[in-house]
């Protein structure tokens, strides 16, 4: 992912494109994409491991060339496995995990760790923990931990309140990373107050906050006049704070898109303690 890329999207992605994603511990992954067959494979230490088809959401695990592996699965629906062959084929679950090179191995402690995790990253730095092996989950659907939509009135002791309500729902993220996003949400929230709404108590901020396996994402209208995209492109007015926010959060966040004549900004912050594959069409 190129970082502080600045763009015009005429609608949220917030809760689209998250088909299919990877979380792991392990150096030697890597994926390639077969536009013809329309297929994503999933390569560990130069061999084949697994392959997604993005037509028919099923999943092919060949298992053959791996020693000390073993898989799990997390469903809310009836799981499709395919056993006339010798490869593991699966369909419409939530997460398949894959333990391989492990040192220590307890069917009994995996299950609690897997029953009791509150999230993709949880789990992986447990079983991981648990297992001194590498882990690979791959995740299915749209999968997120945290999703709310907000109004909130342009008051700056209501906006505070919702930016720490929104820090605590951080509890799997790094220091660093809690950080960059609190920095970012503050500069956000200040925008939309001051320079959008211009601290008019009639006008609403609209939040939708999202936390997923990937990291955080946010987009925040306001309902003031907007700005130029060349606020973005000069630097800062040496006599003032105008556009320094911006630049700030541009510096901290890896994707910031302006929207309706920058009365929206969308922003993301990917996470940095764990290594994320995006296998989105």
């Amino acid at each position: 992912m190129s970082t502080n890329r600045v763009f015009d999207i005429p609608t949220s992605p917030i809760l689209g494109n998250l088909d299919y994603w990877i979380t792991t511990n392990s150096e030697s992954i890597s994926h390639n994409y077969l536009p013809l067959k329309n297929l994503i494979l999933i390569i560990v230490g130069g061999r084949s491991l697994a392959e997604i088809n993005l037509e028919t959401n099923e999943i092919a695990l060949d298992l053959a060339p791996f020693q000390r592996i073993a898989f799990f699965l997390s469903s809310r629906n009836r799981v499709y496995i395919e056993r006339r062959t010798m490869r593991k084929i699966f369909s419409d679950f939530d997460t398949l995990g894959i333990i391989f090179n492990y040192s220590r191995f307890k069917v009994g402690n995996l299950r609690k760790i897997i029953e009791k995790a509150h999230s993709k990253s949880v789990l992986l730095y447990e079983l991981e923990k648990e297992t001194g092996g590498e882990v690979i989950l791959i995740h299915q659907k749209k999968f997120y931990s945290f999703h709310e939509v907000c109004f909130l009135r342009s008051n700056i002791y209501e906006v505070d309140n919702y930016v720490s309500y929104l820090v605590s729902k951080l509890v799997d993220f790094s220091d660093d990373d809690v950080w960059k996003i609190k920095t970012i949400l503050y500069e956000v929230f200040d925008n939309a107050l001051e320079h959008g709404n211009k601290f008019d108590s009639r006008k609403l901020i609209r939040s939708e906050a999202l936390i997923s396996n990937n990291g955080f994402h946010i987009e925040v209208s306001d309902q003031g006049e907007g700005f130029s995209f060349e606020v973005l492109s000069n630097p800062p007015n040496k006599g003032g704070p105008k556009g320094r926010g911006l630049m700030m959060i541009r510096k901290l966040s890896d994707i910031t898109a302006i929207k309706n004549g920058g009365t929206t900004i969308e922003i993301f912050v990917r996470r940095s303690n764990t290594y994320t594959i995006n296998l989105t069409r």
